[in-house]
């Protein structure tokens, strides 16, 4: 499958985005494999969300790679820690973010920050009774890292993401899964949008213009629980999520000045997540 740099950096975020979705498409969307392997204009790619873009992050794990080496991920990933917080609102937030760096670290093919990952996405995860599948999981990965087999880590991961999804959801917790979501998804527009406003060009921009993401999570946000909505940091999330799709909402090319917004608006919403 050849992918243009560009591309890379869509599905970058697409990956990003599609591991932590309440959607769980990655299993239910075996027709689509065809159009996977097609190459897409950067215009159909920002209006479309990622549940029809994304059919197999397993082969676009393999185009990430080549391109991992440009971009610091060190720098721009949060990689933290924190496992212990006050709700389970911001466990579920920060579990999302945490599953997101470990899908970075597998493409940065950065061993120590995946354990770390796995070792904060298996502590939160017994705080949410899903430490079970964690437990297992992060067994599995252990295996797989010894032999450096890194296309497998990225499917287990994603894998870790749909059984814990599945797993809440039995425990009728639907907000959960969907923070978890909006989570990895804020991560992942934090990391692209600080690599672009680092190596800015203006027609490099377009694929941040994700009119129906934006919408999507939107929508997912205003019909949370109302205890859910009245928490202070969803109110935070929600409040940045407009904020930034009212950057975006412009039919020319983002500024340099408009790009550094978003990845302040979603470092400083993702910082606040993980206090």
């Amino acid at each position: 499958m050849k992918i243009k740099l560009l591309t890379i950096h869509v599905l970058i975020i697409s990956l990003l985005f599609y591991a932590c979705s309440g959607a769980n498409s990655g299993n239910e969307s075996n027709g689509n494999t065809t159009d996977a392997k097609e190459e897409v204009s950067l215009n159909d790619l920002g209006q479309q969300s990622p549940i029809y873009l994304v059919t197999s992050p397993g082969e676009m794990m393999a185009a990430f790679k080549k391109e991992a080496g440009n971009i610091n991920w060190e720098e721009l990933a949060s990689f933290n820690e924190k496992t212990a917080y006050e709700s389970d609102v911001k466990l579920a937030l920060n579990m999302g973010i945490r599953i997101a760096d470990a899908l970075v670290a597998v493409v940065a093919k950065d061993g120590r920050k995946l354990l770390q990952m796995s070792n904060s996405i298996n502590e939160m995860g017994q705080s949410l009774n899903v430490g079970t599948l964690v437990d297992q999981s992060k067994k599995e990965l252990a295996g797989f890292l010894v032999d450096e087999e890194w296309d497998k880590l990225a499917a287990a991961v994603e894998n870790l993401q749909a059984d814990m999804q599945n797993e809440i959801n039995t425990q009728n917790k639907k907000d959960l899964v969907e923070l978890a979501s909006i989570g990895g998804w804020l991560e992942g527009m934090k990391i692209v949008s600080g690599h672009v406003s680092k190596n800015y060009q203006a027609e490099n921009t377009e694929f941040l213009k994700q009119a129906k993401l934006f919408d999507y999570y939107l929508e997912k946000l205003n019909k949370l629980g109302a205890d859910t909505q009245a928490d202070p940091v969803v109110e935070e999330v929600l409040t940045a999520v407009t904020k930034l799709k009212n950057i975006m909402t412009t039919d020319s090319a983002l500024s340099k000045e408009q790009v550094t917004q978003i990845y302040t608006i979603s470092q400083e919403v993702v910082s606040r997540i993980e206090a």
